[in-house]
């Protein structure tokens, strides 16, 4: 008899730690909240299947997604700039019950900076686990979106100073991979470039670091120029 009760006794131990085990398995496979991990890799650790919508996607501003079984790959991209020296920093993925909400830092060239002088695509992809959450972008913070849209969207550009044509605009000869071989444009100064242009002591043949909107008369605005070196 007592081993009869041994047994049963055993057995309903066994029994319980199978449960408790169970339980703490559902418990660990909810969704992680708060930071999330992740994993970043290169383009060549993707399935196959993912190899087209990296390709439609790195170079085009914002988060893109893609689910392969039980993994998800989000790609965040900064769009095109006019040189190196940009990078995706900071990325974070914070985690609520129904949602994710995904953010990251650009990293931008500094005045004297030596880059890279070709239009880049700043971007990184990362693999975490999907668990069926919505997406939410909490943006790039310091990134000016490169892509067609509103009537005073700041641009960039990289180029060659030619020269004052008078105390309202100047020429730049603009390069970059899109840009025509002999590509000179006209940019109207913005007052507060006007104010201080003087301060900038640029020279014919000087390379420029420039930014510019294009306002309802199709005008170039400059918005800021910098020297920058090879």
């Amino acid at each position: 008899m007592p081993k009869k009760i041994m047994g049963l006794l055993s057995l309903v131990i066994t029994l319980l730690l199978i449960l408790t085990g169970c339980g703490v398995n559902a418990r660990e496979e909810g969704p992680q909240l708060g930071q999330i991990s992740f994993e970043v890799i290169q383009p060549d650790k993707l399935p196959a299947e993912a190899a087209k919508w990296y390709q439609d996607n790195f170079a085009v501003d914002g988060l893109h997604s893609f689910t392969a079984g039980k993994d998800r790959y989000l790609l965040l991209s900064a769009g095109e700039k006019p040189t190196g020296g940009y990078a995706i920093e900071g990325l974070t993925l914070t985690g609520t019950e129904k949602e994710i909400e995904v953010k990251a830092k650009l990293k931008s060239p500094q005045s004297g900076d030596l880059v890279t002088m070709a239009l880049t695509y700043p971007h990184v992809l990362i693999k975490l686990k999907e668990d069926g959450r919505q997406l939410r972008f909490g943006g790039i913070e310091g990134n000016v979106p490169t892509g067609g849209g509103g009537t005073a969207e700041e641009k960039q550009g990289f180029g060659v100073y030619t020269g004052q044509i008078d105390s309202n605009s100047i020429e730049i000869k603009v390069s970059g991979t899109k840009a025509p071989k002999d590509d000179y444009r006209a940019f109207r100064l913005s007052e507060e470039i006007k104010n201080k242009f003087d301060s900038l002591q640029l020279n014919t043949g000087d390379e420029v670091l420039f930014t510019y909107t294009v306002n309802e008369h199709n005008q170039q605005i400059l918005t800021s120029i910098q020297k920058t070196k090879r």
